[in-house]
């Protein structure tokens, strides 16, 4: 814990500016944009981002590993990738890992009436796959390529999580983002085979140069989220709130430079329907397996510990959106939005927590709650205690989330 702390108190000490934010950019009276104050990248690269990032994926390894070389795996085992003398490496892939895993193996399969790997989308397995040949095409290649690859989407979600918080709040703000991304209870899953840390990252990249107006760069951003996960088509939605807003939502003044947001996302998703058509004769494939996974509704979940669990995190989330309403960009917002309605409209509450990690505007209504430091100091470490039991329990094969 005191090497978070000496990481924020030191950002603290670096700041000039004062602990409020700033108007945003479409309120009455504001300001010019908080990031026209120059900070050199390599401090707030290192101390915002790199530090907090080792310290706590580090620390997280270590703990894995003495957890699955001193402690008893779970009755789930199975659903486990084990590699012989890798363990380090092994308790970060567990649960849904295993199919990603799979998929880079053996490619696609689909079983009517069967859980199938067509349940997962495409882009995160097509990463590894590029990073075994780099890696190697084995089992410690692919299960390193994962886990690295996770690991540089999330530096990549954190540096654009960064830039986004500082175009409307201080420097202090957007560290403080940051660190409570990192130490989120559910954090293990942005560095875990899995593809949350993708598409975080293509969201904050596709609001940040949404918001400086590179609707080209967005376009082709956001044509990558329809193949990440399911659930990446509703940041076209927000995308396009965006672009709406910044025209006054004004129909004369849209242009042509919002058609490759609409057109490009479309291509993507469609590419992927038809390979699932040609190769397993249903576009839908993805869509008529998901019923062969466990589902929970809200009234057996409150007689679920996880589920129990998942319906206590979808109702901070809302609670954390609802109190930051007037605090943060409506285009976030409105997607923040899209995806909790997704998440509690879900036949599974019991991954809702993971779900969450992709609202980043819950890291920024914590990161202004941060500003009390009283606040700051009994999150740090609470959030942290509990990211690293929930990383303990994942790399035993608990299921949490």
């Amino acid at each position: 814990m005191i090497s978070f702390n000496i990481s924020l108190r030191s950002q603290y000490a670096r700041n000039q500016l004062p602990e409020v934010g700033l108007p945003l950019a479409n309120s009455p009276g504001a300001l010019p944009p908080a990031d026209t104050t120059v900070v050199h990248p390599r401090q707030w690269l290192w101390w915002d981002i790199l530090l907090p990032l080792l310290v706590t994926r580090i620390l997280f390894t270590i703990v894995g590993f003495y957890a699955v070389n001193s402690m008893t795996l779970s009755a789930a085992a199975p659903l486990s990738y084990t590699v012989p003398r890798h363990a380090w490496l092994t308790s970060w892939a567990r649960w849904d890992a295993v199919w990603y895993l799979r998929i880079v193996r053996d490619g696609y399969f689909y079983t009517p009436g069967q859980q199938s790997s067509v349940a997962f989308f495409p882009l995160y397995p097509a990463l590894m796959k590029l990073g075994g040949h780099v890696l190697g095409q084995n089992e410690v290649g692919w299960l390193l390529s994962g886990v690295l690859i996770s690991n540089l989407l999330l530096l990549v979600a954190m540096v654009y999580l960064w830039k986004l918080v500082r175009l409307d709040f201080d420097e202090g703000t957007a560290a403080r983002a940051v660190l409570y991304a990192l130490i989120v209870p559910w954090t293990l899953f942005l560095s875990a085979v899995y593809p949350m840390s993708l598409i975080l990252a293509i969201a904050l990249a596709g609001f940040y140069y949404a918001r400086k107006g590179n609707w080209g760069i967005t376009a082709v951003i956001a044509a990558l989220a329809p193949i990440a996960r399911p659930d990446g088509v509703l940041l076209v939605g927000g995308l396009l709130f965006e672009y709406l807003r910044q025209r006054q939502f004004q129909w004369r003044q849209i242009c042509w430079n919002v058609a490759p947001l609409l057109i490009l996302p479309a291509l993507t998703i469609s590419g992927w329907l038809a390979y699932l058509h040609v190769r397993f004769g249903d576009a839908l494939a993805f869509v008529h397996v998901q019923k062969y996974w466990p589902s929970y509704s809200v009234r057996t979940s409150l007689g679920d510990w996880d589920g129990l669990v998942g319906i206590l995190a979808a109702g901070l989330g809302a609670a954390l959106l609802i109190y930051g309403r007037k605090k943060i960009h409506s285009s976030y917002m409105v997607y923040a939005l899209m995806q909790w309605l997704l998440i509690v409209s879900a036949p599974r509450l019991t991954s809702a927590p993971r779900f969450m990690l992709v609202l980043f505007p819950i890291y920024i209504v914590l990161a202004l709650a941060g500003r009390n430091e009283r606040f700051d100091r009994l999150w740090v470490p609470i959030s942290m205690g509990a990211a690293t039991v929930m990383y303990l329990r994942f790399s035993l094969c608990y299921f949490i989330g």
